[in-house]
């Protein structure tokens, strides 16, 4: 999944809730969206933990499936 995807944003809420949206209802096609993780605590502390992990000098580097040693 593209990083641009993980949080909704214009071109994403105009393309998917606007545009497939409309074009679902005029097919009769039901469309449900799954929701992105945007701000989900557990999400954005798995972020800080691979950003400090990537910047730290400390070894080995684990999280992320990365292993440096």
């Amino acid at each position: 999944m593209p990083i641009g995807f993980l949080s909704d944003h214009m071109e994403v809420i105009y393309d998917l809730d606007t545009e497939a949206a409309a074009l679902c209802r005029e097919l009769g096609v039901n469309m449900v969206r799954a929701s992105t993780v945007g701000v989900q605590p557990a999400f954005v502390s798995m972020i800080r933990e691979l950003v400090l992990e990537r910047t730290s000098d400390q070894q080995p580097r684990t999280l992320g499936r990365l292993v440096r040693v």
